[in-house]
């Protein structure tokens, strides 16, 4: 408890923010320290924020794509459904030495049939050429679902898709990679790539499938 004789009296104990007391006869006050959040706390508070700025930098690459890519939100809007994965299985390291693990990304997601046997190669003409193996009629795969064919630069987050990139009964489609390859040609960097199909309706998508870095 704390007791006061006036302000310009004897004063010892706390009330509120300030302290008094009396050291060799000499009255003091003095304001409560500020107590600090502990810092092992403040350091997985950083680590999250950190972890949430990597992948929302990659989701908003991503663009309307993820409108298309995800056949539903899983509960969720389709961005937060996207976040959501990419953040539980793609994100890997320690803070602060974060990364995405890109063969993990799940760039579409959906109940439709998968591509099968999917690859991708540059031709000379600054296209992405994907190839697949045609698989209509296992499962609930359609020859006339369209491909969704993707690359990333992670060094200029840009990230270029089309939605219709052949279909599945033709087994191959083409992404024209000639503008992104012109601002990134002679750096050393690098195309992640990915394809997925949808369904003639736009209403099924198939999970993505990561074909690799080109």
């Amino acid at each position: 408890m704390a007791t006061h004789t006036g302000i310009l009296g004897n004063f010892s104990g706390k009330i509120g923010p300030i302290v008094g007391g009396n050291w060799n006869g000499i009255s003091y006050i003095r304001s409560l320290p500020v107590r600090r959040s502990n810092s092992r706390l403040s350091e997985l508070q950083l680590a999250r924020q950190a972890r949430f700025a990597l992948g929302m930098r990659f989701i908003q690459a991503m663009g309307p794509l993820v409108n298309i890519s995800y056949q539903s939100g899983y509960g969720k809007t389709k961005k937060n459904a996207a976040l959501s994965r990419l953040l539980s299985q793609a994100i890997g390291g320690v803070y602060p030495d974060l990364y995405i693990d890109y063969t993990q990304v799940e760039i579409a997601r959906g109940e439709l049939k998968k591509a099968a046997n999917p690859a991708v190669a540059l031709t000379d003409n600054q296209q992405l050429r994907f190839t697949w193996t045609d698989n209509t009629g296992l499962g609930n795969a359609a020859a006339t679902d369209q491909a969704i064919l993707v690359a990333y630069c992670p060094e200029t987050n840009d990230l270029i898709w089309t939605g219709n990139g052949g279909i599945r009964g033709d087994g191959e489609g083409l992404l024209d990679a000639g503008l992104l390859m012109s601002v990134i040609g002679g750096r050393g960097y690098g195309l992640h790539t990915w394809m997925s199909f949808r369904d003639r309706e736009g209403e099924r998508i198939a999970d993505g499938c990561y074909l690799g870095i080109i």
